[in-house]
């Protein structure tokens, strides 16, 4: 979710801008690029629903009984915080005056800051004071982990079996995120004609994003 601090003080952004700085923001961020929902909140903390069990259908003849003992149907409660994100400038007099574009500068310059800012976190957030990233999330926070340390990037196993993965849990993997030495490197594969390497379908068939924003840390494909 998302709030607004407006003022009516000269030089401030308009509320309809603010507005559109958001919708601007969301457009140009990877995490959102990459399937992320906005999630209305009507209080500063709500709890989604995260579904680990699920119950089986029966299939019998028509006239047999049903057994009706309860299965699982497993909810867990996962909490979700808001955090209140915010910029702030002064232009000079100067500006203010003789700048004809400075409103859509600003408004250019804090949306693509924005989209950075929620990339930033929604990958890579420590969940200490920040939101958690989903490159910080382990198999205790619901992901599948593909164990890619160590390993040397020479072709698209790691990430084939991380889309595997997903697949057996009964999703559809819709994106890949990778930082810019992932991409680089894949980009520069070569197969033994010295031709550039092809990535199979199952990685073609994802739409691939790229963000400064992963963990450091070397981690695991995410999708």
């Amino acid at each position: 979710g998302y709030a607004m601090l407006t003022s009516g003080a000269p030089g401030a952004i308009p509320d309809y801008e603010t507005l559109g700085l958001i919708e601007q923001a969301l457009q140009q961020s990877v995490i959102f690029g990459a399937g992320a929902r906005v999630v209305p909140m009507s209080a500063p903390s709500v709890k989604v629903g995260r579904i680990t069990a699920t119950p089986d259908v029966e299939i019998k003849p028509e006239a047999a009984d049903r057994d009706l003992t309860d299965q699982a149907f497993t909810i867990v409660p996962e909490e979700m915080d808001a955090h209140s994100a915010f910029l702030y400038i002064e232009p000079t007099l100067e500006a203010a005056e003789d700048v004809a574009n400075l409103e859509e500068l600003i408004l250019r310059v804090f949306s693509a800051q924005l989209a950075r800012a929620m990339d930033k976190y929604a990958l890579g957030g420590t969940g200490t004071a920040e939101p958690l990233g989903i490159g910080c999330m382990d198999a205790g926070d619901g992901v599948s982990v593909v164990d890619a340390s160590g390993a040397t990037l020479d072709g698209y196993g790691k990430f084939i079996e991380a889309i595997g993965k997903v697949r057996a849990k009964y999703h559809q993997p819709s994106s890949v995120v990778v930082d810019v030495p992932t991409w680089t490197t894949l980009a520069g594969l070569t197969a033994t004609d010295d031709q550039p390497l092809m990535a199979p379908k199952a990685y073609t068939d994802l739409s691939e994003y790229v963000s400064n924003h992963l963990p450091l840390a070397a981690g695991p494909p995410e999708t």
